[in-house]
């Protein structure tokens, strides 16, 4: 003799009686699951496109309130501009532009540390974007890091070549600032031993 396979049915002790009653008399009916498959289908495929609608709704959101950020730092209201972009980047967190334009309002708010992590955050997103190492770049030279600046600044110039305001601008100006700072440690030094 076979034996054979078949659900055991259970009633669950939360479920109350008449709710259990409800449940085993629709599957002795035989009502057709395919019908609740077809609605439950239907129902996926409605949250899929809904959730397709909400990452649309968060890209353009984030490019608003982008928009909005960059008006607010053009009429130098620095701060504003800030919270626009923080919030755009609640909705896109990889945004390497958004961190760079950061960078540069931070450095005008003379929060040079913050304007340091915001240009490291556009390298570590782009490490091809020139324009990421430049404000960097910038940031460590306000900061005082001027090894490291220089060393970004030729990233930058590395990466884009044909800027020729890069090359007078940034890179030589802080080779210029590095050495005089070099100079001026030296004759502190030399000052203090005699």
């Amino acid at each position: 003799m076979a034996t054979t396979f078949g659900w055991k049915k259970k009633t669950p002790h939360n479920l109350s009686r008449k709710r259990a009653a409800a449940f085993i008399e629709s599957e002795e009916n035989g009502e057709d699951s395919s019908e609740k498959e077809e609605e439950q289908s239907s129902s996926l495929l409605c949250k899929r496109s809904q959730t397709k609608e909400r990452v649309e709704d968060k890209e353009s959101t984030s490019k608003r309130l982008t928009k909005e950020g960059i008006a607010f730092a053009e009429q130098k209201r620095y701060s504003e501009a800030i919270r626009k972009w923080n919030d755009a980047l609640t909705l896109i967190p990889n945004d390497e532009k958004l961190h760079e334009m950061k960078s540069q309002v931070f450095l005008h708010l003379d929060k040079t540390f913050e304007a340091i992590k915001s240009g490291e955050k556009a390298v570590e997103l782009n490490p091809r974007w020139p324009v990421g190492y430049q404000s960097l770049g910038r940031a460590q030279l306000k900061f005082g890091e001027f090894d490291l600046a220089v060393k970004n600044f030729s990233k930058a110039f590395h990466l884009r070549p044909d800027d020729l305001e890069l090359l007078k601008e940034d890179l030589i100006w802080s080779v210029k600032i590095r050495e005089k700072a070099r100079t001026h440690d030296k004759l502190m030094a030399a000052k203090e031993n005699t």
